[in-house]
């Protein structure tokens, strides 16, 4: 995965300060939810919204998972068993379990879904802030 980070780079002076990929590209740009450019946002606090990467590395990081799951949807001591390594565990019916997570900041929406039984993995990416609403949709697409 070559285009995946924690942190921002530093704002260049004087110049436009959305985020860039390594290559120098400008990434997506969030918006609010009447879709009006928000610029770039920092958040201090690196824990959340501190992955910086691309849809082609998500895409790699979801393959990976797929390869071979079972410690990510091995329940993890403490979670009431709703938590693996990194994404939450949903029971379906059948027996089927789907791997999930989310992440959320002002302008971002992003969702992960897994479902390791069908060999199905989903990346659902907006920037904006009606973003979950799109995933929402997806999700009840795909997991029924």
């Amino acid at each position: 995965m070559g285009d995946s980070r924690f942190g921002w780079p530093a704002p260049r002076p004087g110049r436009d300060t959305a985020p860039r990929d390594r290559a120098g590209r400008r990434r997506a740009t969030a918006h609010d939810i009447d879709g009006r450019p928000l610029g770039a946002l920092r958040y201090p606090e690196l824990a959340a919204a501190g992955l910086a990467t691309s849809a082609r590395d998500l895409g790699r990081f979801l393959l990976a998972v797929l390869r071979d799951p079972s410690g990510m949807e091995r329940p993890q001591p403490a979670t009431d068993g709703h938590y693996g390594l990194g994404l939450e565990i949903r029971r379906l019916r059948d027996d089927d379990v789907l791997l999930w997570h989310e992440g959320v900041n002002r302008g971002w929406h992003a969702r992960l879904l897994l479902l390791p039984r069908h060999r199905l993995g989903i990346a659902i990416l907006t920037n904006g802030d009606g973003g979950g609403a799109v995933a929402d949709a997806v999700e009840r697409l795909v997991v029924r």
